[in-house]
């Protein structure tokens, strides 16, 4: 994970002249407000790729996952600096104090997923990540979305790829309509 966000803060300092711009405190700050609240939550996306797997990957943002939009700690937030940009149907967008983008998923399908997160100890905390099997369910979903631009949709297939690389063993956890949907997304051109 470090190397990717390394990476993710070069990225910054080359597209917007910002210099270093990690965002392991935001991250930092982030998971204090769900501790300290006791949400339940999980991170999800690109950061939870890097959790997942040893090839760095970069992201710009923090996607985490709660139950409901009630569960999003928003005066621990608040207090730490960050601010709501923005309130959609099924996520609410935030900023850190140093210009992170947070994004917040919520609802049903997001539930099942925070209940199932694991803790693995990155940065010196306990943090809670959605599974590698949810990863790739997720990816899927991502992936077969309609109107999500091509561009998007053949990195959500990269991504399952890099997963099942490193975790062959998530095809026992999936259905058959799930491995043949990976295989339609990933086939090579003959």
């Amino acid at each position: 994970m470090r190397v990717g966000f390394i990476l993710d803060s070069r990225w910054f300092g080359m597209k917007f002249n910002q210099g270093d711009r990690s965002k392991e405190q935001t991250l930092h700050l982030l998971i204090d407000a769900f501790i300290d609240e006791q949400v339940p939550y999980a991170i999800i996306g690109g950061v939870a790729l890097q959790a997942h797997t040893s090839d760095p990957r970069t992201t710009v943002d923090i996607d985490v996952a709660v139950p409901d939009r009630a569960d999003i700690p928003v005066v621990a937030l608040e207090a730490r600096g960050f601010q709501r940009t923005g309130s959609f149907e099924f996520t609410e967008n935030w900023k850190s104090p140093d210009e992170i983008a947070i994004q917040f998923s919520t609802g049903q399908t997001w539930a099942g997923v925070v209940a199932r997160a694991e803790v693995h100890f990155a940065f010196g905390k306990p943090i809670r990540f959605l599974t590698a099997v949810d990863l790739v369910r997720a990816k899927l979903a991502a992936a077969t979305e309609p109107g999500r631009r091509k561009s998007k949709a053949h990195q959500d297939a990269v991504d399952i790829e890099v997963v099942l690389e490193e975790h062959p063993e998530i095809l026992d956890h999936l259905t058959a309509d799930e491995r043949d949907l990976i295989d339609r997304l990933t086939r090579r051109p003959d």
